[in-house]
């Protein structure tokens, strides 16, 4: 495998496969599980090159040979991928999940009927308030006040614009308050969507040469067998 980098990119020329791929150069360095993932990935696919590339100068063996000869290596580095695909999965359920739980909203105790109805009648005089009022409150409950105000409007069943407004406060407020939280979440997002990447032009690379080889033929096309069993 021979690789360019120009302008944050890395062109990858598998020499013995005869395939090309261009992946974005690592965010973040070679030192996360992630990136380490991707490296793994990409040294198996390079054996598995090499291995192809050393068969066909050799010239000894016919391209179903080839195959053959480097079975082993083909699925090491398809293993490879699948295995980095599925940690991908896996953390971006890990980092949505995370996500969620930090900007979820307040709940009451299961069976607190004094509490909804409490959320209820303070909703119900929001509402019947002049629109010069609630928006002083909106700026009341964004600077850090009426979090009774703020909860009950989040806790609103049936959603609509006051609870739109009350859950974008929310978010702001829960956003400032976890700006390092949010700032690693959204790091790791963006280096999963980089490996993502990086793991689909590699599939694609190996399942493009895998389909342009020849398929061995089966025991019924094998002319030995047919004059065997003429």
């Amino acid at each position: 495998m021979q690789i360019t980098t120009q302008a944050g990119i890395h062109y990858l020329h598998l020499v013995g496969l005869d395939q090309r791929a261009a992946v974005a150069v690592a965010p973040f360095g070679s030192e996360t599980p992630i990136a380490k993932s991707v490296d793994l990935m990409v040294d198996q696919l390079d054996g598995y090159d090499k291995a192809v590339a050393h068969a066909k100068k050799t010239g000894a063996l016919t391209p179903e040979g080839i195959a053959q000869h480097t079975a082993v290596l083909r699925t090491a580095a398809q293993r490879a991928i699948d295995s980095a695909m599925q940690g991908i999965g896996a953390t971006r359920a890990a980092i949505d999940a995370e996500r969620q739980s930090l900007f979820a909203v307040p709940t009451l105790d299961a069976g607190d009927a004094a509490g909804a109805a409490r959320d209820r009648e303070i909703r119900e005089r929001f509402t019947q308030l002049p629109q010069v009022q609630r928006d002083q409150l909106r700026n009341e409950i964004a600077q850090g006040a009426r979090d009774d105000l703020l909860h009950a409007l989040l806790r609103d069943p049936f959603g609509g614009p006051d609870h739109k407004a009350a859950k974008a406060i929310w978010n702001g407020k829960v956003a400032t308050a976890n700006a390092e939280v949010i700032k690693r979440l959204d790091a790791a997002e963006h280096e999963i969507g980089w490996a993502a990447s990086v793991a689909g032009a590699l599939h694609q690379v190996l399942d493009r040469y895998t389909k342009a080889q020849p398929r061995p033929p089966r025991k019924t096309e094998d002319p030995t067998y047919l004059n065997a069993n003429a």
